[in-house]
C-alpha cells in the first residue's frame, strides 16, 4: 500500500502499527521487544538503568525486564558488552547485536516502503 507524501507528512505514524506487526511476526519477537530494540538502536552501550527507576528513558514493566529483555539476550539480539565488576562497583553494560540491528532496519525499511 503506497501513500502520497503529503498524506505521510500530515500523519506519519499512521502506518507504524502495520510495519510493527509485520516485522514482529516475521522475526518472531514480541511487540515490547521490538519497541525496545528500536529504542536502543542508536545507543552505543546501555545498562539496565535505562529501564529502571523514575528517570528511566524506556519505561517498561518488571515482567518485560524478566522475560522480554532476557529473551532478547538469549536469542542474541542483545549481548553483554562488559561484564560486571564487583570490586569497582561497575554495572554490566549491554549492546544491540548485528541481528538486532537488522530487525530494526527491516522495520524502518518496511515503514518507509509504505510512503514510497
Amino acid at each position: 500500500m503506497n501513500v502520497k507524501k503529503s498524506e505521510w507528512e500530515r500523519n506519519p505514524l499512521k502506518w507504524y502499527r502495520n510495519a510493527l506487526f509485520k516485522t514482529r511476526t516475521e522475526e518472531g519477537v514480541k511487540t515490547s521487544q521490538l519497541e525496545f530494540l528500536i529504542h536502543v538502536y542508536d545507543e552505543g552501550s546501555f545498562g539496565k538503568d535505562l529501564m529502571y527507576g523514575t528517570g528511566s528513558q524506556f519505561s517498561c514493566s518488571n515482567s518485560f525486564v524478566k522475560e522480554g529483555f532476557y529473551g532478547l539476550l538469549k536469542s542474541g539480539h542483545v549481548f553483554v558488552f562488559e561484564e560486571r565488576n564487583h570490586f569497582i562497583r561497575k554495572k554490566r553494560v549491554y549492546r544491540i547485536s548485528y541481528t538486532g540491528k537488522l530487525i530494526v532496519e527491516k522495520f524502518y525499511k518496511r515503514l518507509k516502503k509504505q510512503i514510497d
